[in-house]
């Protein structure tokens, strides 16, 4: 549900943000300092971490899971996954779970950011990446002419 700011006469979203830990804190630092006036829910799933070393089905429940309480308990009406391997193995689950929500995971943004950083501004043919074993180990595609991992099928 939008919410409405009488003192700026706008409609304001809430926004939930979802990882695995409290790394997705940073993500959500940034949509504060971007978007100051949307509202926030965020999810650090600290109980069932690290992600990385579950199967592909066991990050998709779990993902899926947060993802509803997001949308169903707190009111979130976008979704931004700031987990990496729920990013590369889950999105389509996510989707899924929440119909109608716009869900945004980190990776390809965050390979269009590290393209638009490199000192050509052209798309590197190398780089490093720190990720847990899941994402590590899924295979890559070619999108938009930036690698990035996508869950294998």
């Amino acid at each position: 549900m939008m919410r409405y700011d009488a003192a700026r006469d706008i409609s304001v979203p809430t926004i939930g943000v979802f990882d695995s830990g409290f790394g997705g804190l940073t993500v959500l630092r940034s949509l504060i300092q971007h978007m100051p006036q949307a509202h926030y829910a965020f999810i650090g799933d600290t109980a069932r971490l690290p992600y990385g070393s579950k199967s592909r089905r066991t990050i998709a429940r779990y993902a899926a899971q947060s993802a509803q309480f997001l949308v169903r308990e707190q009111g979130a009406e976008f979704l931004v996954i700031a987990c990496n391997t729920a990013s590369a193995l889950a999105l389509d689950a996510i989707k899924e779970a929440v119909p109608g929500i716009p869900v945004m995971g980190v990776i390809e943004p965050g390979a269009d950011a590290a393209r638009a950083a490199s000192r050509s501004g052209r798309h590197p043919k190398r780089m490093p990446v720190a990720a847990e074993s899941a994402s590590a180990n899924a295979r890559f595609a070619i999108h938009h002419g930036c690698r990035w991992p996508v869950a294998n099928r």
